[in-house]
C-alpha cells in the first residue's frame, strides 16, 4: 500500500513551507525569481507577506496575485525559484501560460528588460 497523507497533515506541511517563504529579515517579503533554463534571473516578483494563506484541502494559494514586476534581463521563463527574505532558495518549479499545468502562471513567458511581467496564479497541493 501506498503512503497516504490525510488532509490535515497535507494542510500542515503546506503552511511549514509558507512558513519558510516568509522567514528571514533581510528583505520585507519573500520573491518569485522568474528564470531562463540557464539560469538567468529575468525578473523578481515580490510575495505578500504572509505569501500564502492558510492551507485549505491540501492546497495553498498564493496571496495577492495577480502581482508584477519590471524584468531586468531579456529571455524566455521556463523556471520560477521561490526566495525568503534573506534570499534563500525555498523551492523550485516551472512556469507557463494558462493551461499550461505549468506550477506558476504568468501573462507572458517570452520577456524583454523592462517589461512588466505578472504573476496570474500560483498554488502548491500537497500529495495526497
Amino acid at each position: 500500500m501506498t503512503i497516504q497523507l490525510a488532509t490535515a497533515s497535507r494542510n500542515t506541511m503546506n503552511d511549514a513551507l509558507a512558513d519558510l517563504v516568509d522567514a528571514g529579515t533581510t528583505d520585507p517579503e519573500g520573491v518569485m525569481d522568474l528564470e531562463t533554463t540557464g539560469a538567468t534571473i529575468l525578473v523578481s516578483i515580490p510575495l505578500n507577506n504572509p505569501a500564502f494563506g492558510a492551507s485549505a484541502v491540501g492546497t495553498m494559494v498564493a496571496l495577492g496575485v495577480p502581482l508584477s514586476a519590471l524584468a531586468v534581463a531579456t529571455g524566455i521563463a521556463t523556471t520560477m525559484v521561490v526566495r525568503d527574505r534573506d534570499g534563500d532558495e525555498v523551492y523550485r518549479g516551472t512556469v507557463g501560460l494558462a493551461g499550461s499545468g505549468a506550477d506558476a502562471i504568468i501573462d507572458t513567458t517570452s520577456v524583454s528588460t523592462g517589461d512588466s511581467v505578472q504573476l496570474t496564479s500560483h498554488s502548491i497541493t500537497a500529495p495526497s
